[in-house]
């Protein structure tokens, strides 16, 4: 008797998913190319866009530190309230 087998993609489940995002891609990525795969990733997601920022830098697979260290407080403030 043959078992059931079924198959899925992560990227179905992408909707519905409602988690905060903050996004950081190098524009210029040859892991995860910028039109292929990481737009339509945060695309697809079920956040609403304005929970979902999407920050590009013109490098390759890592954000400068200077990009991410001047996005990361302002975005944490928003969603978790500023610290004292």
């Amino acid at each position: 008797m043959r078992g059931i087998t079924s198959t899925y993609n992560a990227v179905d489940c992408l909707p519905r998913a409602y988690a905060l995002v903050l996004q950081f891609n190098g524009r210029f990525d040859t892991d995860f190319r910028f039109t292929t795969s990481a737009k339509p990733f945060l695309g697809r997601l079920g956040t609403n866009p304005e929970d979902k920022p999407h920050v590009v830098d013109s490098t390759r697979h890592f954000v400068a530190l200077t990009v991410s260290s001047a996005e990361t407080p302002d975005w944490l403030d928003k969603h978790l309230g500023p610290l004292d």
